[in-house]
């Protein structure tokens, strides 16, 4: 067992105080947990028990931190671990943190993959929509069941095509440079070759 032969309150942070166990500084916890705890001067406390606080405390402060980050916009399970990871806490507590956040229905991958389909789907193709999913944790399964929501992306192809072609001259370089450009931004071969068919003024569906 170990004695607590001194609990300070820290002079830069208030809401923190400074434990000392048998005489030697041990750690720093938030003033809520030395309340709710009873630690203070005199009190003999088992070093597994303390540990076991700190952890407590840790996850405390991961949590609003986190809470803090997806505030303003939603983010992946990855995302927020690894943005936790960044700020010096360890995987055990960051994982934790986002169970949590996920009970709460505030950490969901899979609605984050719908909210992005939904926001990306007009200027991005299902193949790059997905690649950009995967690089932010969503899996596999998820990330196709939410392009699925996609019915057709031609007539974003289409938009952007003509967006391209708007001050370029209509000849076969700019031509190929659009299609190209319409690759790159993930769409299909089908959709690019209509979008393509589209701003040379020919036939097509659409």
């Amino acid at each position: 067992m170990k004695t607590i032969t001194q609990v300070s309150v820290q002079q830069k942070n208030k809401s923190r105080s400074n434990i000392y166990l048998d005489g030697s500084y041990y750690c720093s916890l938030d003033n809520l947990l030395v309340i709710k705890y009873g630690l203070k001067a005199g009190v003999q406390i088992d070093e597994q028990r303390i540990i076991e606080i700190q952890e407590e405390n840790e996850f405390s402060a991961a949590f609003d931190l986190a809470l803090g980050y997806i505030s303003k916009y939603k983010k992946t399970k990855k995302q927020i671990i690894d943005y936790l990871l960044k700020k010096g806490y360890l995987y055990p507590i960051a994982f934790k943190v986002v169970e949590k956040l996920a009970s709460y229905g505030f950490a969901d991958d899979n609605d984050y993959a719908k909210s992005f389909v939904e926001q990306s789907s007009k200027s991005k193709g299902k193949l790059l929509i997905k690649m950009q999913l995967r690089a932010r944790g969503i899996d596999e399964k998820c990330a196709d069941n939410a392009i699925n929501d996609i019915e057709d992306e031609t007539p974003a192809a289409i938009l952007i095509a003509q967006k391209y072609m708007r001050s370029k001259e209509k000849d076969e370089k700019n031509f190929a440079k659009c299609y190209r450009y319409i690759l790159s931004k993930g769409f299909s071969f089908d959709a690019a070759s209509a979008a393509l068919k589209s701003v040379r003024g020919e036939n097509d569906d659409y």
